[in-house]
């Protein structure tokens, strides 16, 4: 995993967006027809966006997009959006869960 600009700092992720949204990156090219996220970038990722959601205070149902979902890309990859509603229903898991140390 790498970390991008800190929290704090407005990000470049999606034009117009950039004051309200922090951006997530998953490493890989989704698009092609064979390429999935591995179990481990998935988890990872529901892990990452339920603490964000619980330090934001947001609702991982209505709160987490994807890049297409702001702007005119690809991005994610096909083969990563249609896992969104899955990684959303994993990070409202880990959202609920974590805080008691489950």
């Amino acid at each position: 995993m790498e970390q991008g600009r800190p929290e704090d700092c407005i990000g470049s992720h999606a034009y117009g967006e950039n004051w309200h949204t922090l951006g997530v990156h998953v490493c890989g090219n989704f698009e092609l027809d064979d390429a999935y996220p591995t179990e481990y970038q998935v988890e990872s990722l529901a892990y990452l966006l339920g603490w964000l959601c619980e330090k934001y205070d947001l609702d991982p149902y209505e709160d987490i997009v994807a890049h297409r979902d702001l702007m005119a890309t690809a991005c994610c990859g096909q083969n990563l959006y249609d896992m969104l509603d899955e990684i959303k229903g994993k990070a409202a898991w880990y959202m609920e869960n974590y805080k008691s140390g489950d």
